[in-house]
């Protein structure tokens, strides 16, 4: 059982249960086991597997970022998504962020 979402650029496969193959334009093919997510983060070109696993005193389930795929997108999309997901901030030469 799976499900899928879109959401203006933001693409999402969830996988409960069995196997599914995800492909998507400028990608490699992703095969997802339960309680894995993939998504694009809303960037064209960009592919990431999140697992969900339960914390051990609670039944909330905490995600964890497995992989991750960026071709040919531009710097600044890239230091936004990896920004967001590490909690981090990248600095860089504001001249390069429309390069790939």
């Amino acid at each position: 059982m799976f499900k899928i979402t879109q959401s203006g650029n933001d693409k999402a496969v969830d996988l409960y249960e069995g196997k599914v193959a995800v492909s998507y334009v400028g990608t490699p093919v992703t095969f997802l086991k339960p309680n894995q997510k993939w998504t694009n983060f809303g960037v064209p070109r960009t592919a990431a597997v999140i697992s969900f696993t339960k914390a051990n005193t609670s039944t909330q389930k905490l995600p964890s970022l497995l992989s991750l795929s960026f071709n040919d997108v531009m710097l600044k999309d890239v230091a936004e998504v990896l920004q967001k997901n590490y909690s981090i901030s990248i600095i860089y030469p504001k001249e390069l962020a429309e390069k790939k």
